[in-house]
């Protein structure tokens, strides 16, 4: 886990960074990255069924597309922790959906995506912008890669953490973090405590 810093409020927010080394590294263009990131949070919406159903089925056996997977967790109890999760995940299938029917992705939802995922107050922007973007896999490559990469590898890492952390909550799990939470899992973490539902 890696942690960045909201300059604004001297918040953070937990990256996986394991995630992004093994599977989203090699990924060398942003269409790849999209695909690979999609599965990635399919992978964990996985792990968060299987956990939580009294049935002991495989998920992953079964011919349930994304979305259902989507709305299987949300009747689970995934997005009551945070509501904007929801949306990520829908935004996110249809950036994926853009690239299957078109070849490629469709530059608004993008946008769309990374705005729906809170990077701004992460100010990735002032950090990154006017850099030289360069990224090196296990093979020891190195290319250069843009601004919307980035900030999607970032995004698709910090999703990742998210649902991680709320599978964690969810199931009464020792949380992975404690210290260093974003201003949403604080108060998370405190609605909890008291039983009661978060508004985001």
């Amino acid at each position: 886990m890696k942690t960045i810093k909201n300059k604004q409020d001297n918040s953070a927010f937990e990256i996986d960074t394991t995630i992004i080394n093994e599977h989203l590294i090699d990924c060398k263009d942003i269409d790849n990255l999209i695909i690979k990131g999609h599965l990635i949070i399919e992978h964990c919406i996985n792990e968060f069924i299987i956990k939580q159903s009294i049935a002991k089925i495989d998920i992953r056996k079964l011919n349930f597309s994304f979305l259902d997977k989507v709305e299987i967790s949300r009747i689970l109890g995934l997005f009551e922790i945070n509501s904007g999760l929801y949306k990520n995940m829908v935004l996110l299938n249809t950036l994926r959906n853009s690239i299957a029917h078109n070849l490629k992705f469709n530059k608004k939802i993008l946008n769309e995506f990374l705005v729906s995922t809170d990077l701004k107050s992460l100010e990735i922007d002032k950090q990154l912008k006017n850099h030289d973007l360069f990224v090196k896999n296990e093979n020891k490559e190195v290319y250069k890669v843009d601004l919307e990469y980035m900030k999607f590898m970032i995004c698709i890492s910090s999703l990742y953490a998210k649902i991680q952390l709320y599978i964690d909550i969810l199931l009464g799990n020792k949380l992975r973090f404690k210290r260093g939470l974003n201003p949403i899992i604080r108060k998370t973490l405190k609605s909890i405590k008291n039983n009661q539902k978060v508004k985001t």
